[in-house]
């Protein structure tokens, strides 16, 4: 009987437990599903009101050659892919050239503007993202607060449009996106290399330690897997186009172009011309700047190397060197920033190299007409290469434009970039431009 009646007083406490229990599961599971409603409403709300009608930053200031020459230097300075054993490496950049960095990033990903401003262990950053086909507004505008700790910046606030979205959401979400990256991104690049990034009022301090490849995979990233196949094909033509030729035979860069754009017509007879044009000038801008593609694209390290040869544009390389370069830039971004790239290099060739040259500015502006004629008129440079190129069809004549001159010498007789007796010489070499067949 006692034990009977023992056992009848413990039932009524298991049956109190379980009760409180599935009182706790009750909760627990009401809680979690307002947490997700409120994650899935403050979602929603942020994508509704994200969108403004004007943006917080402009990208008021130009682009300027001494922007050109900062970021030219500095990123040269501080390749990774220099850096001797697989030790911590340190990189230590000015604020100023942070704001110039973000702020080419930022323009190159789409119409944008962005503002870094630093402080002790912190980093505010301000960014207008323009979207014109938004019916909410045009403008999305973010403001962030990054902190230090290891590895990567921390979110410590963050504002889409007029929205906080809370830090440890924020958080959640980059640890996501960055845990999730696929090998060979950015993204993963930069969470397996950036060991802390150090803020300063004036500067901010990377340590790193740089993986071998990383280069080759953010390339890998950054080429989509159709343009690795174009290049694979030039490079092959390429190849094959400079076997036959004598160790120290020099090569027209007309006669170079037209097996290579012949090719790229066979290749895009149901395909993309532009494309198969941007592919043939960055092969060849790669190997006579003697570039090698395995820096950048892993696979390349496996294809054929085309044998070094001498090209030349009116019988001098330079001029191929600045031609092929302005036209891949021009090609690839826009003719503006394609003008800023020939002038940075005659401004630094006049401060102790060769001397400013009119005449590789003339090289520089038919480059930068051929790759835009590549890219938004490709049936035309068809027409015109299917009919025996010739340099005379794409080159002007340098007759009377001045060369070699030094910083003083350019600046006493024609007033500097940008001034009215330098313009007056653009102006000839454009006419001169103009009357080509290409050009026409």
């Amino acid at each position: 009987m006692a034990s009977s009646r023992r056992s009848g007083r413990r039932k009524p406490a298991v049956r109190t437990s379980s009760r409180a229990d599935d009182r706790v599961i009750r909760i627990l599971l009401r809680t979690l599903a307002a947490a997700v409603s409120l994650l899935v409403v403050s979602a929603l709300l942020i994508a509704v009101l994200a969108f403004e009608s004007t943006p917080r930053v402009t990208a008021d200031e130009p682009v300027t050659i001494s922007d050109v020459q900062r970021a030219r230097v500095l990123l040269a300075r501080h390749d990774p892919r220099r850096a001797s054993g697989a030790g911590m490496q340190t990189v230590t950049l000015a604020g100023q050239d942070v704001t110039l960095l973000v702020r080419y990033a930022v323009s190159r990903w789409r119409p944008a503007a962005a503002r870094v401003t630093l402080r002790d262990g912190a980093a505010d950053v301000e960014a207008s993202v323009e979207s014109s086909t938004n019916p909410l507004g045009r403008w999305t505008n973010i403001t962030a607060v990054l902190t230090e700790g290891p590895g990567l910046p921390r979110i410590a606030r963050l504002t889409v449009g007029p929205v906080p979205v809370p830090a440890f959401v924020a958080n959640a979400v980059a640890r996501w996106l960055l845990d999730r990256a696929p090998s060979g991104t950015p993204l993963a690049v930069a969470r397996a290399t950036v060991r802390r990034v150090r803020f300063q009022p004036d500067s901010v301090r990377v340590e790193y330690v740089w993986q071998g490849d990383a280069g080759a995979q953010i390339g890998n990233m950054l080429v989509p897997a159709e343009d690795v196949q174009r290049l694979e094909a030039y490079n092959a033509e390429l190849a094959r186009q400079v076997e036959t030729l004598a160790p120290d035979e020099s090569l027209s860069l007309a006669v170079l172009l037209r097996p290579m754009l012949a090719l790229a017509a066979l290749r895009s007879a149901s395909g993309d011309t532009a494309g198969e044009h941007r592919a043939v000038i960055a092969t060849l801008a790669l190997y006579v700047t003697g570039v090698g593609l395995e820096r950048w694209i892993a696979p390349a390290a496996g294809w054929s190397r085309p044998a070094r040869r001498r090209v030349t544009l009116g019988g001098r390389d330079d001029l191929a060197k600045h031609f092929l370069v302005s036209a891949v830039v021009a090609s690839q971004s826009g003719s503006a920033l394609a003008d800023v790239v020939g002038v940075t290099k005659e401004v630094d060739d006049s401060r102790g190299g060769t001397g400013f040259s009119f005449v590789d500015i003339a090289a520089d502006r038919a480059g930068r007409r051929f790759g835009e004629l590549a890219v938004h008129s490709a049936q035309t440079l068809q027409g015109v290469a299917g009919k025996t190129l010739a340099e005379d069809d794409f080159m002007p004549a340098v007759s009377g434009l001045p060369e070699s001159m030094s910083a003083p010498e350019f600046e006493t007789r024609f007033g500097g970039v940008g001034a009215p007796r330098y313009d007056a010489v653009l102006q000839i070499i454009d006419a001169r431009l103009d009357r080509l067949r290409l050009f026409r």
